[in-house]
């Protein structure tokens, strides 16, 4: 629930607040992992929480309206920024690189799809989907 900064968990017809915090303000994107759930907030952090614990860690700051979140390897991730931004997010140091920018095409992003090497994005406008073919080192 991005307007109140929570997390919901569904459990056999019932749902619950499963984490309620301020840095999850704006919580946007959720990429669940085997020992922790990354979330990408609107106000610019992707952010790791300890399932067990639910402590929050910072990885990275000024995503800007922070969106879409998948692995990309090597403690790195794909994050991407509305309104059209792809950003390569080093984990490690939080440092972050812009590796897309359609912006001046006007060609809006938000949420993706990885499958292997392609990343399929969607663009709010115009009406059209763009697949990228990773190469990583």
């Amino acid at each position: 629930d991005s307007g109140s900064a929570r997390i919901y968990a569904i459990r056999s017809d019932t749902m619950d607040v499963w984490l309620e915090h301020e840095l999850l303000d704006s919580v946007n994107g959720l990429l669940p992992e085997a020992e922790r759930l990354l979330v990408t907030t609107m106000a610019g952090r992707l952010l790791s929480i300890d399932y067990e614990t639910r402590a929050i860690t910072v990885l990275a700051e000024g995503l800007g309206d922070g969106d879409g979140v998948a692995p990309a390897g090597e403690g790195r991730y794909f994050v991407s920024e509305w309104p059209g931004l792809m950003h390569l997010v080093n984990t490690a140091d939080g440092s972050h690189d812009t590796i897309i920018d359609t912006r001046a095409d006007n060609r809006f992003m938000n949420d993706f799809l990885l499958v292997g090497d392609t990343l399929y994005q969607p663009h709010w406008e115009p009406s059209e989907l763009t697949a990228y073919r990773i190469v990583r080192p």
